[in-house]
């Protein structure tokens, strides 16, 4: 055999241990990833959680939401100041910008509605140091929709006809001093779509979407007074 039919064989060879290579890696990944959003299918358990996952998912509920608890403009500051790391000062816009978006939507589709319950899974860990912790949590939400004719019928009649939704959110922690301080929040709710242009919200891929964004620590880049503009001409 001459030396350049020699060298094409090494080649090929190496080609070849190379691509098994990375299709074991991205076998074992597969396989983490639908370890993780398996994990994140279980109902979150707070008597037994540890404090940053009560503390994050506290604040998705009251802060982050587009069904947020929390409406006093000081009480709402006063949060991000305390549960937000002082470094993630984007990220803290992007909480007050989601703030601005949702109240405009409510304000100009008119939308009421009733919370009645919001529950959350046990957050899946993406990954975990000393320093930082990314994890993906489920939160479904049920509700009454007011100005649905068909809740409204139902209403006169002493009844309730609830409405779900459940929302994926990647959190991002960062421990400064003895405390776990938010860093960034992504999800898939109705506000994250108009500042992620192309954002999955729908499809079983979405929660993966949202994954693989917070493991790039992924700020929302978007104009938030075409987005005014855009939910007041639709």
């Amino acid at each position: 055999m001459d030396k350049r039919k020699k060298i094409i064989l090494i080649v090929i060879g190496v080609v070849v241990v190379l691509g098994a290579i990375f299709a074991f890696y991205l076998f074992k990944s597969h396989q983490k990833e639908a370890a993780l959003l398996q994990a994140a299918a279980q109902p979150f358990n707070e008597a037994t959680a540890p404090s940053y996952q009560k503390d994050a998912i506290t604040f998705i509920k009251e802060i982050y939401s587009d069904a947020r608890t929390v409406t006093d403009e000081e009480e709402f500051n006063k949060k991000i100041d305390q549960q937000v790391s002082a470094e993630s000062k984007e990220f803290k816009q992007v909480i007050k910008d989601r703030k601005q978006i949702r109240d405009q939507v409510v304000s100009h589709k008119n939308i009421q509605f009733d919370l009645k319950e919001h529950n959350f899974t046990t957050p899946g860990i993406i990954k975990s140091t000393d320093k930082e912790i990314l994890f993906i949590v489920n939160g479904t939400y049920r509700y009454v929709d007011l100005n649905d004719p068909v809740a409204q019928e139902a209403a006169t009649k002493g009844e309730e006809v609830l409405f779900g939704q459940e929302i994926a959110y990647g959190v991002s922690l960062t421990k400064e001093g003895e405390q776990w301080k938010i860093t960034n929040i992504l999800s898939t709710d109705l506000t994250a779509s108009y500042m992620i242009k192309g954002l999955d919200t729908v499809s079983s891929k979405s929660q993966q979407e949202i994954i693989d964004l917070i493991k790039k620590n992924t700020i929302p880049k978007y104009d938030l007074d075409q987005i005014l503009s855009e939910i007041n001409s639709n």
